[in-house]
């Protein structure tokens, strides 16, 4: 019964994405859609490695994902693979990078701003999500998005990964709210794809959504809890120091 439940809230959430859905969120669905949400590549600069982000457009030419992805410095920049060359970036002025203050992990919000511009452009194409009004509730059903890896395990010294860079989808119940949100599940495919589904490495930053399509969280920080499950700790954006934070261009 609990399945069928599930299973019948996936198809009468995900009917309002219908014209979205063309078919790394462990355990996730491959998509095309949920187009607000984007693949942010950064670099500190030339010679250092590339970090793979996910974001949201929520206004025209202003992303929201989470504030430890500019930990390392950003100085080039690709929103869904193209360069941009001008843009403004900001993390919660509450967010420590360092982490000392333990409470701050609960501010891991960011916004990135990009003026008028061919990558602009690419942008408004794209569309926007609001951010919801009402804070989501224990117990409610949320669909986590993000271009992070689709597998992980961990076993003592042994691990797995793989299938980042890809948009996936999927749905989770909320155990917890608060300051934080906490959702858990697996972190490896298995055949019920998109269910319990938890946000891995590349995941931050991404669009935690209710069943209307609108933000109720982002996803900052993945735990895991054993060698195939994971906890995943959302940043409510109804919370209003982060409302007036993202309600403020960089």
């Amino acid at each position: 019964m609990k399945l069928l439940s599930l299973l019948f809230f996936s198809f009468s959430v995900f009917a309002s994405f219908e014209a979205e859905l063309s078919s790394c969120i462990g355990n996730g669905i491959e998509t095309s859609g949920f187009k607000p949400v984007v693949l942010l590549e950064f670099r500190a600069g030339p010679k250092s490695s590339e970090a793979i982000c996910s974001g949201t457009i929520i206004r025209p030419g202003v992303i929201l994902t989470a504030a430890h992805c500019l930990c390392a410095g950003v100085k080039d920049l690709k929103i869904n693979g193209t360069p941009v060359q001008e843009f403004k970036a900001k993390g919660h002025p509450k967010f420590d990078c360092t982490l000392k203050d333990k409470s701050a992990h609960i501010n891991d919000v960011a916004l990135i701003s990009v003026p008028e511009s061919k990558a602009r452009g690419e942008m408004e194409k794209l569309g926007t999500y609001n951010v919801a009004s009402d804070p989501v509730k224990k117990g409610e059903q949320v669909i986590l998005t993000g271009f992070g890896m689709n597998k992980m395990w961990h076993f003592y010294l042994l691990a797995s990964y793989g299938g980042e860079g890809k948009k996936r989808y999927g749905v989770n119940t909320v155990d917890s709210v608060g300051n934080i949100i906490t959702v858990s599940g697996t972190t490896v495919e298995e055949e019920k794809k998109g269910r319990d589904v938890t946000a891995l490495i590349g995941d931050s930053g991404g669009a935690v959504l209710n069943k209307k399509g609108e933000i109720v969280g982002v996803l900052s920080k993945t735990s895991m809890t054993g060698y195939r499950t994971a906890v995943n700790k959302i940043i409510p954006v109804n919370r209003a120091d982060v409302q007036k934070f993202i309600n403020k261009d960089p």
